[in-house]
């Protein structure tokens, strides 16, 4: 049987991500997509826009030691909707960062043009991407 259309859609921005495909990306999300992130840490917010989008991931990719991983539990779906339960893995200043999480996805016509993160360890979360953790994860040698 032929995975539905809207987990291809997800399964190719995960595949993105971790390639860090800026252009694949782009292709995957609306101009005008909204990409909502929980907590209370230097990745939290609501991010409007490709453009703001694409800050956030460009934030990631410079806290990151390597590009993000993704251990999928499952994904279903719905006419406008994707949702992904999985592990989002990274590697930062040396630990790796394994998180439980479920991202729903609303898609339109191919393309991502909302995104809603559920945390299942919200604290966790917040732990590992504190301003204090980050700093001392990416600080640079003198």
């Amino acid at each position: 049987m032929a995975e539905h259309p809207n987990a291809l859609v997800v399964r190719r921005l995960m595949a993105a991500l971790s390639e860090q495909n800026r252009a694949e990306i782009e292709a995957v999300l609306d101009e005008d997509c909204i990409w909502r992130v929980p907590g209370a840490n230097v990745l939290s917010g609501v991010y409007e826009g490709r453009r703001a989008i694409l800050s956030l991931f460009g934030k990631m990719k410079r806290i990151f030691t390597g590009p993000a991983r993704f251990d999928v539990i499952d994904i279903t779906t719905s006419p406008g909707y994707a949702a992904a339960y999985q592990y989002g893995i990274v590697e930062v200043g040396g630990a790796t960062v394994r998180l439980r999480e479920c991202l729903v996805y609303r898609i339109k016509d191919g393309r991502v043009v909302e995104v809603d993160e559920f945390q299942s360890d919200e604290r966790a979360f917040d732990k590992a991407f504190s301003e204090s953790a980050v700093e001392a994860a990416t600080a640079r040698p003198q």
